[in-house]
């Protein structure tokens, strides 16, 4: 059991790293870089991320929902994460001034001296929550409208050209994540990319299948990663956890 949960754990933290591709491009689709340009301007941003990945390994298959809750600007970040992993629920707080990191987790608190790579890094800059897409893969992009009157565009990105993007990511993860990865593969994404009345970006949706082996293990992972920004343009007040200051120092 503590060899499938630390193989989850790996699969997890790698879906989170790729957490967005934003569309950049000019023509036809200038809406979509201005509204990005739109949320990278915010002082400060509230957003919530849906996540369900599905496991398959050893014949059998196992769901993980999670939710991360994010509010950060460039001074401080906080986050709230809950997930369940083979029927265990799990909660995490996170909080950074960006010279430390700190965690809250079953009453237990640490802060680690703060990365400028780190999963953790949330700042305002768009940059580390939105990865550029090359400008031909909106070729074939579709627009629609849904209920709440978003322009909705969606892409589908081949596989190959989002295995590149992917490994930039996954690159800067560190040799900790390499050594347990091996034969990373993805599948073509559905990326779908919603603009409210008001410019910004409303809500951004990816689905892709992953196929990798972890620990020696073959494993292949559907992933469904939904991220809303809530209500952009309005301000954001972002509160740490209750003595964070007096967390037990950790180096890692």
């Amino acid at each position: 059991m503590k060899k499938i949960i630390s193989m989850i754990l790996v699969v997890l933290m790698l879906c989170t790293s790729f957490i967005l591709a934003s569309c950049n491009t000019t023509d036809p689709e200038k809406e979509i870089e201005d509204s990005i340009e739109k949320i990278n301007d915010l002082e400060a941003y509230d957003a919530t991320m849906v996540m369900s990945i599905t496991m398959k390994m050893n014949g059998q298959s196992y769901t993980m929902p999670a939710t991360i809750d994010i509010k950060a600007s460039d001074d401080e970040m906080y986050a709230f994460y809950e997930m369940n992993i083979i029927g265990e629920k799990m909660e995490m707080e996170i909080y950074s001034d960006y010279e430390y990191i700190y965690v809250l987790s079953d009453g237990q608190g640490v802060k680690t001296p703060f990365k400028e790579n780190s999963e953790y890094n949330y700042n305002a800059s768009i940059d580390n929550v939105l990865k550029p897409l090359p400008e031909d893969v909106l070729e074939n992009v579709e627009i629609d409208e849904d209920d709440d009157g978003n322009k909705v565009f969606t892409v589908e990105i081949d596989s190959e050209t989002f295995m590149e993007l992917y490994n930039e990511s996954v690159e800067s993860m560190g040799d900790d994540y390499a050594a347990s990865v091996e034969d990373l593969n993805l599948s073509d994404a559905i990326v779908t990319i919603a603009i409210n009345d008001d410019g910004y970006v409303a809500y951004y949706n990816m689905e892709y299948t992953m196929t990798l082996s972890v620990y020696g293990e073959d494993v292949e992972a559907d992933v469904v990663m939904e991220i809303t920004f809530n209500d952009p343009g309005e301000a954001v007040e972002i509160e740490p956890m209750d003595g964070y200051q007096n967390f037990r120092t950790v180096n890692s």
